[in-house]
């Protein structure tokens, strides 16, 4: 077996924790891995979120959404959101080309 693969676990299977660790450092070192901003967008506040940064959190605008109207805060809006999850449930299920397209939020 390929020992870039990493330590043997118990039972003959493959532990890739070191490979995969390994891995994503290289990706990191080339500048390759992409790492998403963690925000926090705060209801009331468009365009205004909070910016998880690794120095700490602090506040930032954000213009480069599909929401540029804000009106994913606004109350109707949000009402329908949680009505909709009650009766569907959450998660995307997959890209619309796979799984199709939820019927209810289909007219909005």
């Amino acid at each position: 077996m390929d020992d870039r693969l990493g330590d043997r676990s118990t039972g003959g299977l493959t532990s890739y924790d070191g490979f995969f660790a390994a891995a994503l450092a290289r990706l990191g070192g080339e500048r390759r891995y992409r790492v998403f901003a963690d925000l926090e967008r705060i209801v009331g506040r468009f365009p205004f979120a909070i910016w998880h940064s690794p120095e700490g959190p602090r506040e930032v605008v954000i213009w480069c959404s599909t929401d540029y109207l804000g009106m994913g805060h606004h109350p109707k809006v949000v009402h329908a959101m949680v009505e909709m999850a009650a009766r569907m449930g959450t998660g995307a299920g997959g890209t619309r080309n796979i799984s199709g397209t939820s019927r209810q939020p289909s007219p909005c």
